[in-house]
């Protein structure tokens, strides 16, 4: 069986949108944070994906830590 490594490039944003108020494990406070419409170049094979920023500048602290999404 071969492995396959996929290495992400540097993500550009498209697009930003505003989220509701939620808590964030990672700050412990509760905050308004934004959706990203993320992608690795404008010319990449692989569709943009939206990713949660908080406030406090975390990737995604929506989650108690060890629990989130695999």
């Amino acid at each position: 069986m071969s492995v396959v490594h996929i290495i992400p490039g540097p993500t550009k944003v498209l697009q930003r949108q505003p989220a509701y108020e939620r808590w964030c494990f990672e700050c412990r406070r509760r905050g308004r944070g934004e959706w990203l419409l993320l992608t690795d170049s404008e010319t990449s094979c692989y569709e943009p994906v939206w990713a949660y920023r908080c406030d406090g500048g975390h990737h995604d602290g929506r989650y108690f830590p060890g629990t989130g999404p695999p």
